[in-house]
């Protein structure tokens, strides 16, 4: 029993074992996603004194990625990143538990982050059509957002059964594969869609409201980090379509797990990137001294015409008299 401990221990994270690679990974943007939220608080709460409950939303999602950080730790000891042929039946069935929640977890976070970068596009926006296209962008990707989560709820029966798979004694059904993928491809389509919006709404509502050039790019340059996700977003899809037709799960399992955090990751850092102009101009960096979100397209400056009196003058009484006679 000693010796089979050993082995157990000692096999867990072979030479070839992708685990620690992601971990790397994870932890990097961790750090990245905290330095720049916490950053976007400070500027929030103590220069610009603007803090709300957008930017609860993303100390939340921080810490919801901090949940899966330590769940793709559990994951990797449990064996994900290894070849499931150096695996048992219980280390395959965890690891198919971390990847379940894994999933769950992807889609909440990516919900929140999307809701948030639109909320902010909603206090720059001024024209109609572009705040109702932005508010239904934040229903769609609810909406989807349930139903996919209520879909991994229901896929097996029971849901034990959805990690269980593997194990011969467990008995239960799941929904066809090919189900599955559909789903994720619905909401890789989603998410991508919001993403080509974001990167398209401020060029379009910033557009002929006098913003400086420099900050101009600064903001493209942020939202077009939308297509870095949308890219890993296909990546992700395609990983996780690999992953559900492989005969080396935990092995084909931590590229799902690389591609949601760089996904994610690159979404939370932008939302805290975006607030940091206040900080900006305190510190006159140039291209900043401009704050668009305050500036409104039908603000033209008015001329008012001189005021000086002095050329003006009113007819006698005998000129009215005069003119009155005419008639």
């Amino acid at each position: 029993m000693a010796t089979t401990t050993t082995t157990t221990t000692t096999t867990a994270l072979p030479a070839s074992s992708l685990g620690p690679i992601t971990i790397a990974v994870g932890a990097v943007f961790l750090g990245i996603n905290a330095f720049f939220i916490g950053l976007r608080c400070y500027v929030r709460a103590r220069i610009s004194k603007t803090f709300n409950f957008n930017d609860v939303f993303m100390i939340v999602a921080t810490f919801i990625y901090a949940g899966l950080f330590a769940l793709l730790i559990f994951a990797v000891r449990n064996g994900v990143g290894g070849h499931t042929s150096s695996a048992t039946i219980v280390g395959i069935g965890n690891a198919l538990k971390f990847i379940f929640f894994l999933e769950i977890i992807y889609v909440v976070l990516t919900s929140i982050m999307k809701a948030s970068l639109a909320i902010t596009l909603l206090q720059w926006a001024k024209v109609k059509t572009h705040i109702y296209l932005l508010r239904a962008a934040i229903l769609i990707d609810a909406l989807i957002c349930i139903i996919v989560v209520e879909y991994f709820l229901v896929q097996c029966a029971p849901i034990s059964y959805t990690w269980r798979l593997v194990d011969p004694t467990a008995k239960g059904v799941c929904l066809p594969a090919a189900q599955q993928i559909a789903v994720g491809f619905a909401l890789s389509g989603t998410t991508v869609s919001i993403d080509m919006l974001f990167l398209i709404a401020p060029w379009i509502m910033l557009k002929g409201r006098g913003v400086n050039s420099r900050l101009k790019l600064y903001i493209y340059g942020l939202f077009g980090l939308g297509v870095a996700a949308s890219i890993a977003n296909f990546i992700r899809l395609a990983t996780l379509a690999k992953l559900k037709a492989s005969t080396d799960p935990l092995f084909d399992a931590a590229p799902v797990f690389l591609w949601s955090a760089v996904e994610v990751s690159i979404g939370i850092a932008v939302a805290g990137i975006l607030e940091l102009r206040p900080l900006m101009r305190k510190y006159n960096v140039k291209g900043f001294e401009d704050s668009f979100d305050q500036i409104d397209e039908d603000r033209i400056p008015i001329r008012l015409q001189s005021m000086d009196k002095s050329n003006i003058s009113f007819p006698t009484t005998r000129e009215m008299g005069n003119q009155g006679r005419q008639f």
